[in-house]
């Protein structure tokens, strides 16, 4: 074996999780894994460069063992120290080497432990171990497939071609192959015009009239879903015959001026249900689904068992979604709750113009101080040490004027031991205002300012809502809040985008932090760098 085969990395959380970490080395070097720790390297070495390990670790280790903690989360999100440093190189290392890094928990697996660009990772769950998860384990550090697949043949079976297939293949009946597959004109139609992005109402679609509908807003406060996603009107339609198919239709529209639209009935009509799906399938493709919790229609067993009523649970209704455009979303749902009810549920965005945002804009043009001053006149009120290195420090300080009319005090966090600011430097700032005083007009300002800046932000938030200050009056934050990621060309990053973000604008309220609202600018030097070369 390689001298340099397995190296574990984790975050110091404390010394109860320190000590597994230990047990876990030990654990794979006892099972034949040339496996190394930070412990053991100390031990080794006296005056070891920290930063130096990590750069190895990345770079002459076959394999690196990822260790995730929340706070193994925190640090990595905020690109805080030795993990944010790891975090960085890993991300960046991903597409060259995808099979070098095995994510591993003690704490289970969720939310709170995995940072955002880990999400879609596998993580290896050894809170409660058992020998199928070992075997998981070292198949990974060893790249040993689990199964062994035939080598692909020269031949492929010979097929006819049948005119319109169907989709299905009926495993309750031997003698018959395909469900029949009935053409629904009017479906097919429909598709094809949400899929060309007519802009046309639906319901013109759907040749209805809304005047025909009921209307049934004033049970939006019956219906917690409907108050958190902002919906102000609903219109109800029933005793209708849609394609056939569906008896009820449901409009709801949303303060953000997007509208959802709900067709359903309740059949036990397999065929009638496949037929939907296969017209559906027709112009827009089969679609998708998240295995993990539903199942396909194309498993034409499964949509039997709901029809007969053979189920357990929800997770095992038959489901499909197509993005089809910037404006339709649109999702087939054959459900479990409640029982045999068969919808179509389309979601129609509405398009809303950003403002003229250049490129050269940003929160920097709209401060009303020098944050130089600002640092000489603050006072250190943190300092992160490990193994007697100082990671950062962290220093508080009130503003000589209100930034973007709210925020009068601010925290700002430096990767090293000058007290000044330096371009070169990573510096966080966390803007806050000293009573923390729930205000639901400094949510309308900071709102505003942020739209009039940077317009939509990465999650399609824009302008405030009302059904968002509702939330934030009734529950004491704003659970929403804004969050921009900015890319080296200033445009919005994503989870597409190279590298990891140029640096990052956040603003939320919660009833749980001592700021209250809080405006976090992530990695303000590079966005202090970038704005020189801009202008």
């Amino acid at each position: 074996m390689a001298d340099k085969e397995v190296f574990v990395t984790y975050s110091w959380d404390n010394d109860e999780h320190s000590k597994k970490v230990i047990a876990f080395t030990d654990f794979l070097r006892r099972n034949g894994f040339a496996a190394e720790v930070d412990r053991m390297l100390i031990q080794e070495e006296s005056a070891i460069d920290f930063k130096k390990m990590m750069h190895k670790a990345m770079t002459d280790y076959k394999k690196v063992i990822v260790v995730l903690s929340e706070g193994y989360k925190k640090k990595a999100e905020d690109f805080e120290g030795g993990v944010g440093n790891e975090y960085s190189l890993i991300l960046s290392d991903f597409d060259v080497n995808k099979d070098k890094y095995v994510f591993v928990s003690f704490e289970g697996i969720n939310s709170n432990i995995t940072p955002l660009f880990f999400r879609n990772k596998e993580i290896i769950d050894l809170k409660d171990t058992s020998p199928s998860k070992e075997e998981k384990l070292f198949r990974k550090l060893m790249d040993i497939e689990e199964f062994s697949f035939s080598p692909v043949s020269e031949k492929k079976p010979q097929l006819e071609t049948k005119p319109i297939p169907a989709l299905f293949h009926n495993s309750d009946d031997p003698n018959i192959e395909y469900l029949d597959y009935n053409q629904n004109l009017d479906l097919v139609d429909f598709a094809s015009r949400i899929q060309a992005g007519e802009k046309s109402n639906i319901i013109k679609l759907l040749n209805l009239s809304l005047n025909n509908f009921v209307n049934a807003s004033v049970y939006i406060e019956q219906n917690e879903n409907d108050v958190l996603n902002g919906v102000k009107e609903v219109y109800v339609k029933d005793g209708i015959s849609l394609f056939g198919v569906f008896d009820t239709c449901v409009i709801k529209v949303l303060e953000n001026g997007d509208k959802h639209y709900f067709l359903y009935t309740t059949t036990k009509d397999v065929h009638k249900i496949i037929d939907v799906f296969e017209n559906l399938s027709l112009v827009l493709g089969i679609g998708i689904y998240d295995d993990l919790t539903a199942n396909s229609f194309q498993d034409i067993s499964k949509v039997r068992d709901i029809a007969n009523g053979y189920v357990a649970s929800s997770g095992e209704e038959c489901h499909a979604m197509w993005a089809i455009n910037k404006i339709y979303t649109l999702w087939l749902t054959y459900h479990v709750t409640p029982l045999q009810q068969l919808a179509i549920f389309i979601k129609e965005k509405k398009i809303i113009e950003r403002p003229n945002i250049r490129l050269n804009n940003s929160i920097l043009e709209h401060m009303p101080f020098k944050l130089e001053e600002v640092i000489h006149q603050s006072t250190e009120i943190y300092r992160e040490i490990r193994e007697d290195e100082v990671i950062y420090v962290e220093y508080k300080a009130d503003l000589p004027q209100p930034f973007l009319e709210i925020f009068t005090n601010v925290k700002i966090r430096i990767f090293g031991m000058e007290k000044r600011f330096n371009k070169e430097i990573q510096t966080h700032l966390f803007f806050y205002t000293k009573n923390n005083i729930f205000k639901v007009d400094d949510i309308k300002i900071i709102a505003s300012k942020l739209w009039n800046i940077y317009g939509e932000d990465n999650n399609d938030y824009g302008v405030l809502q009302d059904y968002e200050l509702k939330n934030a009056v009734k529950y004491r934050y704003w659970d929403s809040g804004r969050s921009y990621h900015f890319d080296k060309a200033h445009r919005m990053w994503n989870k597409n985008s190279e590298g990891i973000p140029l640096y990052q604008v956040e603003v939320e309220y919660s009833g749980f932090s001592d700021e209250g609202l809080c405006l976090t600018v992530i990695a303000f030097n590079e966005l202090v760098k970038y704005m020189e070369k801009a202008n």
